[in-house]
C-alpha cells in the first residue's frame, strides 16, 4: 500500500460552491501509479460548461507542418547539454501537448508540431529534470518562433528556428514511497507587500520546519492577482522553501488583454512552461490542467468573461497520457 500525505499552506479569500471548487484545482494526482481559483470580482464568470465540449485551444490552432526530433538522455555532468558519452533514456514520455510518444532504444522521439507549440518531457520516476534559478523545474522547450503577439504583460521572445535536435536531459535521484507535497492555493499577492506577507506569515513557517520531509511543491493556480509581473517575485520568495516548485494556471494568471484564449496563458507560458503538464514523483503520478477558458472582452462583457473547461486537446492528452500509467 502507498503512503501518501499532503501539506497545506496558503489559504482562499471566498467561499466556493462545490462546483467551483472542484474546478478551481488543475491538479489530478493518480495515487499509486508507478511510473483554486477564485473569480475576480470585476470580471464576468460564465455558466458552468461541459468539459469535454469545452473549447479550449491552449496554443495556436495551426496545422502541423514540422517535425521535431530529439533525444531524453542521461545528463551524467547536469551541464544542461548531450556530450558524446551520455546515453539516451528508453521508454520516457514526450509529449507537444496532444500526442504522447514513447522514447525508443536510444532514447530518441519525434513529433509534429506546430509554429506555436510546447514540446515537454515527462519526468519520470526516479529521475529529475533540471531547475531554473528559481526552483522551477525545467521540462520542456518553448517553439514560437515569432514570439507572443503584444500584450500588456510579456509573452515569450521569439524563439528562432526550430534546433535540429530538441534535447531533454535527465538525472538519477531517490524518490521516497511515502511522498509528501507541500501545497499553495490562491497565494494570489496583488504587489510586494502581500508577497511580503506570504514570506513571513507562510514561507518562513515552512522552511523553518523543513519542509515538513517534503518532496516538491505546487501552487494549485492563482499564483499572483492579476499583476502577472509580480510572478518573479513569487517565484523567489517561494524558491527560498527549497523545494521542486511546480504551478497551475489559475483565472488571475493569464492575459486578460487577450482577445480569445488562444494567447491568455502567454506570460504563463514564458515563465512557467506549458499550462497542462503531467509527471511522475515516487509512487504517484501527477496531472497539471489548465480548466480556465478565457472568451475574451465584448460588449456585454467590457472586462471579458471566462468559464470553466478542458477541451479536446487537452482531453486527448490526458487520455495519451494514462494509457502509458500502469493500471496498478
Amino acid at each position: 500500500m502507498m503512503d501518501f500525505e499532503i501539506r497545506a499552506a496558503a489559504k482562499h479569500r471566498c467561499p466556493w460552491s462545490d462546483l467551483s471548487r472542484w474546478m478551481a484545482v488543475g491538479l489530478i494526482l493518480v495515487a499509486g501509479a508507478v511510473s483554486a481559483q477564485s473569480p475576480p470580482a470585476t470580471l464576468q464568470v460564465a455558466p458552468p460548461t461541459d468539459p469535454a465540449t469545452a473549447v479550449q485551444p491552449s496554443v495556436a490552432t495551426t496545422t502541423p507542418s514540422v517535425t521535431a526530433r530529439g533525444v531524453v538522455y542521461h545528463d551524467r555532468n547536469a551541464n544542461g547539454r548531450r556530450d558524446p558519452d551520455e546515453p539516451g533514456i528508453p521508454g520516457i514520455g514526450v509529449s507537444n501537448g496532444r500526442q504522447v510518444v514513447v522514447t525508443d532504444g536510444t532514447g530518441g522521439y519525434q513529433l509534429p508540431i506546430t509554429e506555436d507549440c510546447i514540446l515537454f518531457v515527462i519526468k519520470p520516476r526516479g529521475w529529475m529534470v533540471p531547475l531554473g534559478a528559481d526552483q522551477l523545474p525545467q521540462f520542456y522547450r518553448l517553439h514560437k518562433p515569432a514570439g507572443s503577439p503584444p500584450q500588456t504583460f510579456a509573452g515569450v521572445p521569439p524563439t528562432g528556428p526550430l534546433p535540429a535536435s530538441v534535447d531533454f536531459g535527465l538525472r538519477p535521484q531517490a524518490e521516497p514511497q511515502q511522498l509528501r507535497v507541500v501545497m499553495f492555493g490562491d497565494t494570489q499577492p496583488r504587489n510586494l507587500e502581500e508577497i511580503d506577507y506570504m514570506l513571513k506569515d507562510v514561507i518562513a513557517q515552512v522552511a523553518d520546519n523543513d519542509a515538513h520531509g517534503a518532496s516538491l511543491g505546487v501552487t494549485l493556480g492563482d499564483i499572483v492577482f492579476d499583476d502577472l509581473n509580480l510572478m518573479p517575485a513569487v517565484n523567489a520568495a517561494v524558491s527560498l522553501i527549497g523545494l521542486p516548485w511546480f504551478n497551475v494556471l489559475g483565472n488571475h494568471d493569464m492575459n486578460y488583454d487577450s482577445p480569445d484564449d488562444v494567447y491568455s496563458t502567454e506570460t504563463f507560458q514564458s515563465v512557467y512552461g506549458p499550462p497542462y503538464y503531467a509527471f511522475d514523483w515516487g509512487p504517484a503520478h501527477f496531472i497539471v490542467l489548465d480548466d480556465v477558458v478565457w472568451e475574451g472582452q465584448s460588449d456585454e462583457f467590457p472586462r471579458g468573461r471566462y468559464y470553466a473547461g478542458l477541451g479536446e486537446r487537452q482531453l486527448e492528452f490526458v487520455k495519451n497520457d494514462l494509457a502509458l500509467v500502469p493500471e496498478e
